[in-house]
């Protein structure tokens, strides 16, 4: 799917983690995603970072941010669960496959990386 940045609106945590369950409900590959954003939606650092959905990917960027297409992180859903990271600038070779019970820890890692969200 190509992402028209004018077109990317962020939705709350709350409404990403309803708008994800709602899919799992369909389809058991949707839990990676319904947990992260239920995750960040708990977290302190959640208020620093904007989610927008759209069917099988979240974008995933710093708040304040405006160029969603080349500022956002991108997860999509890939095969049995897994989710595929492709961060801000990078070209689709340069993703990262995660496997489901890792993908909390790979994106927080990833985010910190990037400054988006304070180190341990």
């Amino acid at each position: 799917m190509v992402w028209d940045p004018t077109r990317i609106e962020p939705r709350s945590w709350r409404d990403a983690h309803a708008f994800y369950a709602a899919l799992e409900d369909r389809n058991h590959d949707f839990a990676p995603l319904r947990h992260l954003v239920a995750h960040v939606g708990a977290q302190a650092y959640a208020r620093s970072l904007l989610g927008a959905t759209s069917g099988t990917a979240l974008l995933v960027a710093a708040t304040g941010t405006s160029d969603w297409g080349r500022e956002a992180l991108r997860l999509d859903l890939a095969l049995s669960g897994s989710i595929r990271i492709l961060r801000p600038g990078a070209s689709n070779k340069a993703s990262t496959l995660v496997e489901d019970a890792k993908v909390i820890r790979t994106f927080e890692q990833i985010v910190r990386k990037l400054g988006w969200i304070a180190k341990d």
